[in-house]
């Protein structure tokens, strides 16, 4: 499950351009990526944090369904039975990125 963890924190870094601690140089102290983006991603404001470059290149609706990924694989609790199993998380991205390459159907005049 800590790989479920670590592949969760790579793609919120992916999502916002983030790195996965940042110092904060006016308050010398950590943030983490995690605690910065779970509150964002559950109030549904995930826009206010998404990299623009990632906006550019895919529709909302798959860059919602990344997040959504990022916030199960990144959940917490005290038995860690909260995450999903890596394979569950592959099939929700493969998914997700079938969506974004469906072709258009060919139009029979």
């Amino acid at each position: 499950m800590c790989d479920v963890y670590s592949f969760g924190v790579v793609l919120l870094e992916m999502l916002t351009g983030q790195r996965a601690l940042e110092e904060d140089r006016s308050k010398h102290e950590e943030r983490d990526i995690v605690k910065w983006a779970r509150p964002h991603i559950k109030k549904h404001e995930w826009r206010a944090i998404i990299d623009p470059t990632i906006v550019e290149e895919f529709p909302e609706k798959l860059a919602y369904r990344a997040f959504l990924i990022a916030y199960h694989c990144t959940r917490t609790d005290s038995h860690g039975t909260a995450r999903p199993a890596m394979p569950v998380v592959v099939r929700g991205l493969e998914c997700t990125l079938n969506l974004a390459f469906v072709a258009p159907r060919p139009r029979h005049e």
